[in-house]
């Protein structure tokens, strides 16, 4: 008998066994030769199964916001035909007040368009006055800047 320790024999026997496993050759109690990975799959696993957790709660989500927007949609096509409803039987009001006046409707009316159509083609013309007055300003700029950069090259 040699005069190792206790503990020195045990650790032996486990590297032989680990070593055994490693390759494969040792079986195990209820476990069959050709191991596999099955410490792998289950990873794989769990990670499917946290993607699809996590697919459903987005899932659920979008739900609810379809919900709430099928909510505010309804509201607001009810505000939309309350407005509409107000809106006409002011329009009746209106008229009944301009015929007792003996105010021509239509006519106050086509001068209210037209002048609108005025404002709105002035707006127009202005707003393309500016874009072609700041080009102009930037072409003059630049212009001037390549010049003071000539004269300041030939020095």
């Amino acid at each position: 008998m040699t005069s190792e320790p206790a503990g020195a024999v045990r650790r032996s026997a486990l590297e032989g066994y680990r070593s055994a496993d490693k390759a494969g050759t040792h079986t195990k109690p209820g476990r069959t030769e050709g191991r596999m990975g099955l410490g792998g799959t289950a990873k794989k696993l769990q990670k499917v199964t946290e993607m699809a957790e996590d697919v459903y709660t987005r899932l659920n989500d979008l739900r609810d916001q379809v919900v709430q927007m099928r909510e505010t949609t309804q509201e607001t096509s009810d505000r939309v035909d309350r407005l509409e409803r107000e809106a006409a039987e002011m329009r009746a009001l209106l008229d009944a007040l301009a015929e007792k006046e003996g105010i021509d409707v239509e006519s106050v009316t086509a001068e209210a368009h037209i002048a609108e159509a005025e404002q709105t083609d002035e707006e127009a013309a202005s707003e393309t006055d500016e874009g072609e007055s700041t080009s102009e300003t930037t072409e003059s700029e630049s212009a001037s800047e390549t010049t003071e950069s000539g004269s300041a090259s030939s020095k």
